[in-house]
């Protein structure tokens, strides 16, 4: 399940998901007062969006480690956006 990477693969995959979280995060945040949802409360909504911005960011992380783990990862933070 788990392939062997060289150290310079696994830090690079790792800074990039890293890099994708912070700016992710930011885009969260910025405009944090009109995140919301039909269904659920704004505080709620947002903490839902952080929620899933660090699951996708580890599944980004893992991606070339565990191709399948991070498409399982990916398939399940997909299922509880929608």
């Amino acid at each position: 399940m788990f392939r062997t990477l060289t150290r310079t693969q696994l830090t690079v995959d790792i800074v990039v998901a890293g890099v994708f979280a912070m700016f992710a995060v930011l885009a969260t945040l910025v405009p944090w007062d009109t995140v919301s949802s039909g269904v659920l409360p704004p505080r709620v909504a947002l903490a839902v969006a952080m929620v899933l911005t660090v699951v996708f960011s580890a599944a980004a992380a893992i991606r070339r480690l565990a191709p399948e783990l991070a498409l399982a990862v990916c398939w399940v933070a997909a299922s509880m956006q929608m």
